[in-house]
């Protein structure tokens, strides 16, 4: 029996585990007692997303499908409601089995796109954070903390790097992740639990409107007397502008609180208080400000002060909005206290850069480079032809190019997606 055969057959027992529902009472597996998950299995079947088998058992070390896990997420984010009149045909042989309901549940969640290759099978570690990454919408900071992502695209980097930074996930005691290895009922119970712990279980979307109101108001910022800010103002100034800066998920509490507080701190405004960077007075002080890249080398920089260029003139004692700009690095922007002369080192990290996505939608289709490029980047295609056969067309983008060997080269321009169709092999 084939691989598919015996997934097809294991998946009737996947729905039975799914269906079950205690009768209220606390779960008792016969096989977790002593298992390091046992308090990640019991929140998770106490929740009723994820339950045992007829027999007592959990079987936590089992590996768990790909359908099965997009059961217990459509559970969790409650994605019970799906359109029928745009149903994907890729998912056409897959209509009489019990989780085709929960296929159009998860791509209507936006957080799987269906092609024609699915199949039923354990899902992996590096999926598993895909997702979640997705629909709490999670942001990295720029470290890595495993060492055997290199081969991966940056998205499933960022997407897993986001999820080690909160706790969320762990990787093996030689500092590796094996984001490719299938995931167990343990595993993913335990990854479930801290997510919905720390993160709830309403979908964490992207709203450009709240980053375009906040941004507005901290631009006005420069027309603040930094003199009367308390230190708690300046701190939590200095979180919100480094929250916006970096796209950070802002909840709908947060965003009115924040709303709210830059509110009075621009109502209090008074242009006549506003210090003058470059002002002279017997109370003066040196400030002297040093910029470098992240590797410490020293790099120009445009340096704002109460948004006007600061010169290198003596300041009077008082807190100043400083803000500085390089090209190709993020910019710094904070308020400080000043009362001594003092020399501030900031260091400005690389901006993120935008890479061009790359899609095979084959699997005969590879590309050993990755799949995500910078635009003007040379990139190749292997093409893995089927015995007796030979290749019709590529298309890519929807236009249909000419192939000579068995591999495909090109400049990629735009975001690129490629099919490939075959032919039989003629006789030469």
């Amino acid at each position: 029996k084939n691989k598919g055969e015996l997934y097809e057959k294991y998946t009737t027992l996947v729905a039975l585990s799914l269906l079950l529902v205690g009768a209220g009472n606390k779960a008792q597996y016969s096989d977790i007692e002593n298992h390091w998950a046992k308090n990640y299995i019991e929140k998770m079947s106490d929740s009723k997303l994820l339950l045992g088998y007829t027999d007592g058992s959990f079987k936590p070390n089992n590996y768990i499908l790909n359908v099965e896990t997009y059961t217990i997420i459509n559970r969790i984010f409650k994605f019970d409601n799906y359109t029928t009149d745009k149903i994907n045909s890729n998912l056409d042989s897959h209509k009489d089995k019990w989780y085709y309901n929960e296929l159009l549940a998860a791509e209507s969640g936006n957080y799987i796109n269906f092609n024609r290759n699915f199949n039923v099978e354990p899902i992996t570690r590096l999926e598993v954070c895909k997702i979640l990454s997705t629909l709490y919408n999670l942001k990295s900071e720029n470290k890595n903390y495993f060492t055997d992502l290199d081969k991966l695209q940056y998205k499933e980097i960022e997407a897993i790097n986001s999820l080690a930074k909160d706790g969320i996930i762990n990787g093996f005691g030689d500092n590796t992740f094996r984001p490719k290895e299938k995931i167990t009922r343990a595993e993913l119970s335990k990854i479930l639990t801290l997510s919905i712990e720390r993160y709830g279980t309403e979908l964490r979307k992207f709203d450009p409107s709240k980053y375009e109101s906040l941004l507005k108001k901290l631009e006005n910022l420069s027309k603040v007397d930094a003199s009367r800010l308390s230190s708690t103002d300046i701190q939590k100034l200095n979180y919100i502008i480094e929250q916006t800066s970096k796209e950070s998920y802002i909840s709908n509490s947060d965003f009115e609180t924040w709303n709210t507080f830059l509110d009075n701190i621009l109502s209090g405004f008074n242009s006549n208080n506003v210090n003058n960077p470059n002002a002279n007075s017997s109370k003066n002080i040196n400030l002297n400000i040093k910029v470098s890249d992240s590797m410490g080398n020293p790099i120009s920089a445009s340096i704002k002060i109460n948004n006007k260029p600061f010169t290198g003139a003596r300041l009077s004692p008082g807190k100043y909005l400083i803000k500085v700009e390089s090209p190709g690095k993020k910019s710094y922007e904070s308020f400080l206290e000043i009362n001594l002369d003092q020399t501030l080192e900031i260091t400005l990290e690389d901006a993120k850069q935008s890479f061009l996505k790359l899609t095979l939608n084959s699997t005969y289709l590879s590309s050993p480079a990755g799949y995500e490029f910078k635009s003007g980047a040379r990139v190749s295609v292997k093409i893995d032809v089927p015995t007796g056969m030979e290749v019709d067309s590529l298309i890519v983008n929807g236009v249909k190019k000419g192939v000579l060997s068995d591999k495909f080269t090109f400049i990629i321009k735009e975001d690129t997606q490629i099919d490939v169709s075959f032919k039989p092999e003629e006789n030469r």
